[in-house]
């Protein structure tokens, strides 16, 4: 897949709030269901929405988007196959609390932005669907170790850590491993 370097300005959608580890049980029950297995079952019969047709929808608006993940993101991962899907879909950054060391480096691989909380309590100052943005972000990746993500939606900012070693910024920047190999990393 030809993956597009970063932009100057990356704005983006919030996606898979409330989750915790890898996405995919509820850390917080919704409301009315009172287990997984019938949230999974709410989810299959069309009553609420599944992550991937939200990524899709928002990628197919030209909109690129953020997972916002909880503690040990990627745990447990099928390596690679945990950062192609969300490539695919148009995740451009994974803002979690924490990575699982190998899995954070298989979204670099695949221009994904690995970026931490800065104060974990922002975790709760993002809600799915919010606008968020970041401004010169080609920038901020290419010479911060820390900068501001912007909720458009409610007018706050947060701060992140950019914890990528020089190659893996410059693999980001080009939009992952294989178009830094062919020579379009910036």
């Amino acid at each position: 897949m030809d993956r597009a370097s970063l932009t100057e300005t990356l704005k983006t959608a919030a996606l898979q709030l409330g989750f915790d580890r890898a996405g995919v049980c509820p850390a917080v029950e919704p409301p009315g269901l009172s287990r997984f297995d019938d949230w999974l079952a709410a989810g299959f019969a069309g009553q609420m929405d599944f992550f991937a047709e939200r990524a899709a929808a928002y990628r197919d608006q030209g909109l690129d988007n953020v997972i916002v993940a909880g503690e040990s993101y990627g745990q447990g991962s099928s390596r690679e196959h945990a950062s192609i899907c969300p490539s695919f879909l148009g995740v451009r950054i994974v803002l979690a609390k924490g990575f699982e060391r190998i899995h954070a480096a298989n979204l670099v691989n695949f221009g994904i932005l690995p970026l931490t909380f800065t104060r974990e309590a922002d975790y709760d100052a993002l809600e799915a669907g919010d606008r968020v943005e970041v401004p010169a972000v080609r920038e901020r990746v290419a010479d911060a170790t820390r900068f501001r993500v912007e909720n458009r939606t409610r007018g706050t900012a947060i701060e992140v850590n950019c914890e990528l070693t020089e190659r893996q910024r410059r693999i980001v920047l080009a939009g992952g491993a294989l178009s830094a190999g062919q020579g379009r990393a910036t």
